[in-house]
Order: structure tokens, then sequence, then C-alpha cells
């Protein structure tokens, strides 16, 4: 198994980041409480409460995952794979509800088909981030098939059926899936495009293509589905999505790609032993350059999610500490992790809850109200007096729901709460200098992003 060769779009192998041994070795050379010291005086400068115990545990916890070889592990019970330093972040009381919602959207059973669910990003940060936005999932797709023709039909065919089952579920609603690329372009499709088994988009060059479900297949570039969950015994209204890796095995045992590229297991968890099992037999012959192009990726987001006009900060914070803690800039990480639990990621997640209203009582949108203006009336000052306004100004908003929909968009409170939260993260990661060093150092290396990247 190899990554595709090097693109005009691929990292310059070796060049992403610096050593990471080399980093870790500078940082080892100073002593927890050396580093704790310096963060919680940054922290409380900048309004940030950091927990010093938990702090410690988790600069203990992957200097010593950082000092065994294997990096793909399991659990003492045997139940989940990872990653190790994702593996430290996961949080196994969160699992019931997870598996519960892996079961409406994963891949139904098929012949020649295996499959292996895990979850990522905040979903499986359960330990450092209490409030997360959605729940994200990811799934290794592994075909075995007599030709890549039958491996691209088959693929096609297992994606509709995806989309088709988790739509009957009354708990989900389908929005939207990405499959299939053209020309430096994803094709997202509707519900309504789904249905009709067809696409037409006008490319960048201009040119106007219609693409079939069939057709999409040949080159499914990125794929994703993105649901809205509705049952609220699962914690809804909120939002599902569920990234996947397509692979294809030839009758020689070979392993290749159908998407372009094998992803490497960086921030994933794989919620049974078989999903464990096959992940880790995917990846285990994946070159030392899927790391490299794991680390340019998140730096392309980070880069994306700076774009000053639509910036979020939130998904700043989220991919840093995914980078950082990979590269051995361990204290880095562990002052970001602080951010997680603050009031801006709480404020976050409300307005993931505000756009999704349609689906609160009236008692929910109550209780939602009142949670911004118990933030807005929090004693840590995390915020200005005049976003604090703001927060009171929305909460009242949201007591007259139906008012809501005659704002501009630019006022409108999803947006306006995204402005506040991504600022309220930037300052904070902004207070800490190797931070905001590392942040415009990326923005540098990335100043090629097209336009549409950045939005």
């Amino acid at each position: 198994m190899t990554l595709p060769g090097a693109t005009a779009d691929s990292p310059p192998l070796g060049q992403a980041e610096t050593a990471p041994s080399a980093r870790t070795s500078a940082s080892s050379s100073r002593s927890y409480d050396a580093i704790i010291d310096e963060l919680v005086t940054i922290a409380n400068s900048a309004g940030i409460d950091l927990d010093r115990e938990s702090a410690r545990d988790w600069l203990q916890a992957v200097a010593r995952a950082n000092a065994t070889p294997g990096e793909f592990a399991r659990t003492m019970d045997g139940q989940f794979g990872g990653h190790e330093l994702a593996l430290i972040d996961f949080d196994p009381t969160a699992a019931a509800r997870l598996r519960q919602i892996g079961r409406l959207v994963a891949t139904p059973p098929m012949p020649a088909v295996s499959s292996a669910l895990a979850i990522a990003g905040s979903s499986a940060q359960g330990r450092i981030q209490p409030f997360p936005a959605d729940a994200d999932f990811f799934e290794r797709l592994h075909i075995a098939a007599s030709d890549h023709e039958s491996a691209v039909i088959t693929l096609a065919h297992v994606i509709h059926s995806n989309v088709v089952q988790s739509g009957q579920q009354p708990g989900l609603r389908f929005e939207e899936v990405y499959f299939g690329h053209r020309e430096g372009l994803s094709l997202c499709w509707s519900a309504h495009e789904f249905a009709a088994g067809q696409i037409e988009r006008r490319l960048p060059t201009g040119k106007t293509v219609t693409v079939s479900w069939g057709e999409a297949a040949a080159d499914p570039g990125f794929i994703k589905i993105d649901w809205t969950l509705i049952d609220p015994s699962l914690g809804g209204p909120g939002r599902v999505s569920k990234a996947i890796d397509a692979t294809w095995e030839t009758p020689d045992g070979a392993i290749e790609s159908l998407d372009g590229v094998i992803d490497a297991d960086f921030q994933q968890i794989y919620l049974d032993a078989a999903a464990a099992d096959l992940a880790a037999a995917i990846t285990a012959g994946l070159e030392p350059g899927s790391r490299d192009y794991y680390i340019w990726h998140m730096e392309r987001e980070i880069a994306k999610y700076c774009n000053a006009e639509r910036g979020d900060y939130a998904k700043v914070a989220k991919r840093l500490y995914n980078l950082c803690r990979l590269t051995g800039r361990f204290a880095e990480a562990a002052y970001v992790r602080e951010l997680f639990d603050e009031p801006p990621a709480r404020l976050h997640q409300i307005r993931l809850r505000i756009e999704l209203g349609e689906f609160l009582n009236d008692a929910e949108r109550m209780a939602l109200a009142s949670e911004l203006l118990a933030l807005a009336r929090a004693e840590r000052r995390w915020c200005e007096e005049a976003e604090r306004d703001l927060l009171c100004h929305w909460a009242e908003m949201l007591r007259e729901f139906d008012a809501i929909s005659t704002v501009a968009p630019a006022d409108h409170p999803v947006e306006a709460v995204r402005r506040l939260a991504s600022t309220a993260f930037e300052r904070g990661l902004r207070s800490y200098a190797p931070i905001s060093s590392l942040i415009d150092e990326i923005c540098r290396r990335h100043t090629d992003l097209p336009s549409s990247a950045r939005h």
C-alpha cells in the first residue's frame, strides 16, 4: 500500500513539519512543573481557567505514548482501537450513545464488502471536549473485486444503499452527500439531486457538466454523508457526518485506494474489535509519508479557517490540537485543549442548536436562551462588554423564535454567534506566543489556497 505520487496539491514530503523527535526532545528537557507554571500564567492572563492536574496527567500520558514504538493501539479490554495519542482523549462512557448513532449511519452488510466504523474529531475527544457541536464518524469501506471496474460499480452501489437506508431511519434526516470529483470540484449532492440520480455543476473552467451517480464513482474524491439527527434520546437535534475512505483488494491480495489516498489513522477511534482489526490491516503498509500528508492536510485546514472574511477559529483550534500533539508540540497542545471547556466552546455548540431551532419546542428554546444569558453573565471575563450585550440581545430573540426569520443573514444569531465564538477562540489562541507564531507560519506556507477553499 502506498500513497499516490506527489501532485501539485500534495505536501513536499519531509517538509510539512520539523522532525517530531526534535520537538519532543526540546520539550522533554523542561520539567512538567515548569511547562505547567508557564501555561497557567499565560492562561490566567487570558482569562482561561487551566486545570493544573489535568494538564500534568495529559503531559505524562502523551510522553508515555510517544516513548513506545507502536502507533495503532488497543484499549485494555480490546474493544476500541486507534492511534495511541487519540486513545488518550477518548471517553469510553460515551461509547454506548455513539454506537447507537453508528448503527443508524453504518454501511449495510453486503457480499465482498467489509467496513470499519470509527468516531473522529470532537466525538473521539470526549475527555477534553465536553461541548461537541456534532457527531463525526469515519468509515473504512473495503471492497474485494475481480477488477477495478467491478470495485467502482460496487462502491457506487454501497454508498447509494447507505444513503437510502439511513434516510429511512426516523431519527435521521439526510441532508447531502459528497461523491465525485471533476476538475478540482467536489460534487455535493442535495437530497433532490441524489433522488434524481444525476447532478449538474459549473466547473472552475466555466464548463457545465452533468454527472450520473455511476459516473461519479469512477473518480469519487472526498466521500462524506451529512445528516441531521432529530432523535432527542440520542442527543438531537444535532449534526451527524460520516467520511468514507474506500479501498479495493485485488485478487492477488494487494490493497489500493479508490478515492486517491489511503487515509492514515491519527484521529479515529474504532468502536469494536473487528473494526479495529480491519483498520490495522489496511493501514499496516502505509509509508512514513502518510504522517507528513496528514500534517499537511491539517495545515491546509488551519489556513482555510483563518480566512479573515469567514474565519472560524473554533475549527482552527481543533485542527491545531491534532497537529500539535502529533508533531511533539505537547506544551502547545496542552494549552489548546484547555480552550475546549471554556465559554467559547459552549457558544460554538449553542450556535448549532440555534441553527436547528426548528426542531426545538418552546421550553427547549427558553432553556437555550437561558444558556446564552448565563454565558453573558459569567464572572470570567472571556469576552468584551459589547459582546455580552449582544448575547443578551440574541437570548431575547430566541424567546421570540419566529422573529429570527426576519433578520438579515449577516445579523442572524447563527452567524453572529459564529463570529463571537471565533473571535473568542482567536483571542485565546493568540494569547500564547508559540501558537500565534505557528498559526502565522502555517498561513504563510499555504497562501496558494484557492479562494473557493477559503470559504
